[in-house]
């Protein structure tokens, strides 16, 4: 079991310590879990796309990719807006509705886990929980139909290379 599952097992299985009556660290803790289950899965992705059989560079690439690198990429993706140097492919890159998905499902649980992390007056509800915990597992299931295409990889490269690709003149 790869890294990210172990994540996405562990936040459902948090949801579950008190069946009757969570507490809030165990909520937002599944919370937070669930948005890093996603962030592993990709950040994992954008190390392959460079390095193929060192498990200790693929960490270390991992490690590189920032959280708000992330967020702002997959806002730009889902508003149709790819880096300049990519947009004079003819028919262009789009971004399937997986992808979407994908991106959608990073923005909300990023949000959710700062919510859980620094919003102290916030109080997660099981049913909110267990839903943000569907969000990225179908998030997975959605990222893994997609991860081989061009788009996808172009997506993961945005997390490293947005600006340097953006600054480009299309030629």
């Amino acid at each position: 079991m790869s890294r990210s599952d172990g994540h996405l097992k562990l936040a459902r299985r948090l949801l579950t310590l008190h069946p009757k009556r969570p507490n809030q660290v165990e909520l937002g803790r599944a919370v937070v879990t669930a948005y890093y289950a996603l962030f592993h899965l990709l950040t994992e992705d954008v190390a392959r796309l460079f390095v193929a059989e060192s498990e200790e560079l693929v960490a270390r690439l991992a490690r590189t990719v920032d959280h708000k690198a992330i967020k702002d990429v997959s806002g730009r993706i889902i508003g149709g807006d790819w880096p300049s140097a990519f947009k004079p492919i003819p028919g262009g890159f789009v971004a399937t509705l997986q992808l979407v998905q994908v991106a959608n499902a990073v923005i909300r649980l990023q949000g959710a886990r700062h919510r859980a992390d620094y919003d102290r007056t916030y109080s997660f509800t099981r049913v909110e929980a267990t839903e943000l915990i569907d969000v990225a597992e179908a998030a997975f299931t959605a990222w893994r139909a997609i991860r081989q295409t061009d788009a996808a990889r172009l997506y993961l490269g945005c997390f490293l290379l947005w600006k340097t690709w953006n600054d480009k003149e299309p030629r």
